[in-house]
């Protein structure tokens, strides 16, 4: 067996031609077809959920594939762009605080008959005392205000294991963030080199950085219970808005 290929090297692997890529799939859609065409109605239902999951599968074969087209693009000198830069959703408006009662909540998927993967599964209760959400999320704009405090050169804000990265990997910003000539930010896109939208939700940062901004706010990052016993208090759109900071109590 060959040695494991490394994540970060994925895109340096020769994929195949369009052409055979496309008759790959439509050698799947027929044999699809073929099985649906043949298949009892109780035999689809229980298909059903292993067809889902592999639409699911898929989707994320997908991301995956954009992820290596937009990181192989931005190692190009040439800065190659694939459409045009869309326009970003932004938050103008300052964030506040989202409250969650403490009491015992009800998470987790339970047996509605929608998708959920294995991991969501099964709906249980949680105790929790009382917290609060921010009611947006963090934006390029702070972030940046977290740089320029040097954010990145402060080892109390970081996990022990985060802050050895951070050194090993020499971060100073996100992923696809560099200076412009003006003296601010640009980040690389699908469409290119572009100005960074100060308002936009910040992207492409890992844990660690999230929890060392989240630190370095004053703040923390909010547990999985938080986010979805807080989700079901409201119908209020402000709470739909899935933030990464929290707030102690």
């Amino acid at each position: 067996m060959s040695p494991r290929q490394l994540r970060a090297e994925r895109s340096l692997i020769t994929r195949p031609t369009l052409d055979e890529v496309l008759a790959y799939r439509a050698h799947v859609d027929a044999a699809m077809a073929d099985c649906f065409d043949a298949a009892t109605a109780e035999t689809l239902e229980n298909m059903r959920y292993l067809l889902e999951l592999s639409l699911h599968h898929e989707q994320q074969h997908q991301e995956l594939i954009l992820l290596d087209i937009k990181h192989a693009f931005s190692r190009n000198p040439f800065g190659p762009s694939d459409h045009r830069k869309e326009p970003a959703a932004v938050f103008n408006t300052p964030a506040l605080q989202v409250r969650g009662a403490g009491r015992i909540h009800r998470i987790g998927h339970g047996e509605d008959g929608h998708f959920a993967f294995d991991n969501e599964q099964s709906a249980h209760e949680v105790i929790l005392g009382d917290f609060a959400l921010a009611s947006r999320c963090v934006t390029n704009g702070e972030f940046i205000e977290f740089i320029e405090d040097g954010g990145y050169k402060c080892p109390e804000f970081w996990h022990a294991d985060g802050w050895a990265l951070n050194n090993e990997e020499r971060w100073r910003t996100p992923l696809y963030w560099q200076p412009d000539e003006d003296g601010g930010w640009a980040e690389f896109t699908f469409g290119g080199l572009s100005t960074l939208y100060h308002d936009a939700p910040v992207c492409h940062i890992s844990f660690f950085e999230a929890a060392a901004y989240a630190a370095w706010a004053g703040k923390r990052l909010p547990t999985e219970a938080e986010w979805q016993a807080l989700s079901g208090i409201s119908t209020s759109p402000i709470v739909q808005v899935r933030a990464p900071i929290g707030w102690r109590r």
